[in-house]
């Protein structure tokens, strides 16, 4: 009997504060709340406290997808974080992570394939650890842009948000799971979503700091121009390698950066709305962990129902774009 990869159980969490475009306006020069949500669809996003660290925040959401499907940390094989925004430069965040969860011994390593695209590619990475029958994993994307998002300007701080998302995957041989996936990294585009500073290519010094090559930089035209192609390119990609119609989708979840590219991009691909999860108005951009949060929202909702067929689309700084087909 064959069988294929499947996320079993989904979880997620966000920061308690949430900050709203009237907050953001108070003091962010040039920006007004109804600016910001006629740009970008976004009303409020959520902001780590001081003490939350991105392994805090995926530890909430791994331990909501393992209390889902009743399991503990104990019972998997693997743990994979997808983060372009690591508690550290070494050890990994998937090491901190762990010890958080109290797993002792379980191979655990980050993934990053530049940020929004992480919980995509840990996934496809994730099926790959899955061809022998049993095995069992975790799978967790988080972004926390404490220290990497410039609230002296408005080019970066009204979209993005902290979150994380969570997936507990398996192996299933009764007709759910992964059914195709297509992903691909630009090279040639990667300095469009960028964090210049604090590697060894900018190392860390007085004059970094002064020149602000820690924060995340963005060119907006090249971001839109990337995105709005690559969504709907993607999507058609992955169904006409599986001979599916658009029309038989269930659901498709992209990532959430704004409100306005995935309107344009389900418009291209001929869907309504009503079968697309968008939840970008109360979240914000929270990179990785977005198509993660969507999907568990669309979950926990009734929203997806056995034998559904879903697609999950996620773009980003690479620059990258990664897509998977699921039978729920």
């Amino acid at each position: 009997m064959t069988g294929r990869a499947a996320i079993l159980a989904t979880g997620m969490y966000v920061p308690d504060e949430i900050v709203t475009n009237d907050h953001l306006a108070s003091f962010v020069p040039g920006v007004t709340s109804e600016g910001i949500e006629r740009i970008c669809g976004i009303r409020e996003r959520r902001r780590s406290s001081e003490d939350e660290a991105a392994s805090d925040l995926a530890a909430h959401a791994a331990t909501d997808a393992l209390e889902n499907v009743g399991m503990t940390i104990a019972d998997m094989d693997f743990l994979i974080v997808g983060t372009a925004t690591p508690d550290r430069v070494t050890p990994p965040t998937a090491s901190l992570l762990l010890g958080k969860l109290g797993g002792e011994g379980i191979p655990s390593f980050d993934v990053n394939s530049g940020g929004c695209a992480n919980s995509v590619f840990a996934l496809i990475v994730a099926s790959g650890l899955l061809k022998h029958r049993g095995a069992i994993g975790l799978v967790v994307a988080v972004e926390n842009f404490k220290g990497r998002i410039d609230y002296s300007t408005r080019d970066t701080c009204p979209y993005f948000g902290d979150g994380a998302a969570a997936f507990v995957v398996g192996y299933a041989d009764d007709g759910s799971g992964i059914v195709a996936h297509r992903w691909h990294t630009y090279a040639d585009q990667a300095g469009t979503i960028t964090v210049p500073g604090g590697g060894s290519e900018t190392p860390v010094s007085s004059e970094m700091i002064e020149n602000g090559l820690q924060y995340l930089k963005l060119d907006g035209r090249g971001v839109w121009d990337f995105a709005s192609r690559a969504f709907p390119e993607a999507v058609r990609a992955l169904l006409d390698d599986t001979g599916t119609d658009i029309g038989n989708i269930d659901l498709v979840v992209p990532h959430q950066a704004n409100r306005r590219l995935i309107e344009y991009g389900v418009q291209e691909l001929g869907l309504g709305l009503d079968r697309v999860a968008v939840n970008v108005e109360r979240y914000g951009n929270t990179g990785g962990a977005s198509v993660g949060i969507a999907l568990h929202e669309a979950v926990q909702s009734g929203r997806l129902r056995r034998g559904d067929l879903v697609v999950l689309c996620g773009f980003g700084a690479g620059l990258a774009v990664g897509t998977v087909l699921v039978r729920w």
